[in-house]
């Protein structure tokens, strides 16, 4: 089906702004993880403040890399709101995914709920950015000391937010962001691993080469073709230079729909905690059907026939999803709030380059769906 506003529009530069640097990539054949690569790495490193990035095919396959470097037996603790690979690339480590609930403020991970589950073989905790809004990091990292956990977090939707004032991208063990089309800084595709550890990085570099060691003379670690195209640096370098321009841009967007819809009852939004900063990666409804009369996903098949894009965001969530029914895992007893944000998130067009008069249609779009319901008898 196709629509007149897509829930997603990439940002990318203009042709005219790269065919330059790819014509350098044709001449010199090197397609794949060579000096563009090098270069965006260093660029990702400077801005994050972190010592060491290793760019690689997919966040997915960050995740399960950084989960085998880090060379972990046991059980991995997962917010059930979350997408389906957060939990899945604990399986394909071989861990054992064990879920918490969340947060109804913030829908990040609920410490308490997370602190609830620790057990005798839990070795890790993996938090996760949801929507550009970071995790109770400092509650989150004081639980892992009292615990002895590993954190690993799971940054795909993070890359330029801000924890009380600093990038995300150095805390925990490692940070594992996501360079996909929906993401703030693309590459088209792709992921980012980000650590001050030297030893961690090492191994998922050699890692995403098939395991292949530094002198390419052997095959030191258990590794897969995840390498990072020359082609998607150059694009994620130029959008990594507009990222303050993006996120200003992203955040105006946000403001002018809040203020378009802020009116009608049982519509709500997610603002963002007082010591964190989101850049604006979705804009967010929250569809309260006691008080709309609508339930969140009569609105998405509505908006669909007026031309709007939506998406649920996360549906299902992963306890309810069939693949972890063929896998042991274990669960909070209560994930309610996991489920009530499921059945009540909903995104709305959100890109970049948006114009007011698109904003404007949109959110006049969402007001007929909402009054139309409030005045059937």
């Amino acid at each position: 089906m196709e629509f007149e506003y897509p829930i997603v529009r990439p940002t990318i530069p203009e042709l005219e702004e790269v065919v330059d640097e790819f014509r350098e990539i044709f001449i010199s054949k090197s397609l794949t993880t060579s000096t563009k690569t090098e270069a965006f790495e260093a660029q990702v490193a400077q801005l994050l403040d972190v010592e060491f990035v290793v760019a690689l095919s997919s966040c997915t396959t960050g995740l399960v890399m950084t989960l085998r470097a880090l060379d972990l037996s046991g059980e991995v603790i997962v917010p059930s709101y979350a997408f389906n690979s957060s939990a899945t690339s604990v399986l394909w480590a071989g861990l054992t995914p064990v879920l918490c609930d969340c947060r109804e403020d913030t829908l990040t991970l609920d410490v308490a709920s997370a602190e609830q589950m620790i057990g005798d073989h839990t070795v890790a905790i993996m938090p996760i950015t949801i929507y550009g809004v970071p995790p109770d990091i400092l509650e989150i990292e004081e639980l892992a000391r009292s615990y002895g956990l590993k954190i690993i977090y799971d940054s795909a939707m993070g890359l330029g937010f801000r924890y009380r004032g600093k990038y995300l991208g150095a805390f925990g063990d490692a940070e594992v962001f996501s360079l996909s089309t929906k993401k703030l800084i693309t590459a088209i595709d792709g992921g980012l691993v980000t650590t001050d550890c030297q030893r961690l990085a090492s191994t998922v570099r050699q890692m995403r080469d098939y395991g292949r060691s530094p002198s390419g003379k052997d095959f030191a670690h258990l590794g897969m073709s995840a390498r990072f195209s020359e082609l998607h640096a150059v694009i994620a370098m130029h959008n990594l230079s507009r990222i303050k321009t993006i996120m200003a841009t992203r955040r105006t967007h946000i403001q002018r729909f809040r203020s378009a819809l802020y009116d009608i009852p049982g519509l709500g939004f997610f603002d963002d905690p007082s010591d964190r900063k989101s850049c604006g990666l979705l804009m967010l409804l929250r569809v309260d059907e006691v008080q709309t009369g609508i339930s969140r996903d009569e609105v998405m098949l509505r908006l669909a026939v007026k031309g709007v894009e939506t998406s649920r965001y996360f549906y299902p969530p992963l306890h309810q999803q069939t693949v972890f029914s063929q896998f042991p895992y274990r669960r909070a007893n209560d994930l309610s709030v996991s489920e009530r944000m499921a059945n009540q998130v909903l995104a709305i067009p959100l890109y970049t380059e948006m114009t007011e008069t698109e904003i404007d249609a949109i959110a006049e779009r969402v007001r007929e769906v909402f009054l139309q319901t409030a005045d059937s008898p």
